[in-house]
């Protein structure tokens, strides 16, 4: 996996920012899976770098190789509403 830094992670938001190698990303991660998420997952929407860009459906870079590793991540970040990080 590549390298992934969180920059912002709030616990009173459902956006998060950060990384990956030298690429900004931008999210919206909920606690529980949606129909609406990446591969049905807590991702709802994603933007990285202008390379990638998800918003309840793919509108481009689907296939870009960061995408996996930056969902990956996200998917396997702490619960923050009634949880904490």
């Amino acid at each position: 996996m590549r390298k992934i830094k969180l920059n912002y992670f709030p616990n009173d938001s459902n956006w998060v920012g950060g990384t990956i190698e030298d690429l900004e990303f931008e999210a919206k991660v909920f606690d529980e899976p949606s129909k609406y998420g990446i591969y049905g997952g807590k991702v709802s929407k994603l933007s990285i770098d202008g390379i990638a860009n998800y918003d309840r459906g793919w509108e481009f870079g689907e296939d870009e190789p960061f995408v996996k590793d930056v969902v990956e991540f996200l998917e396997d970040s702490t619960k923050r509403f009634g949880g904490g990080f």
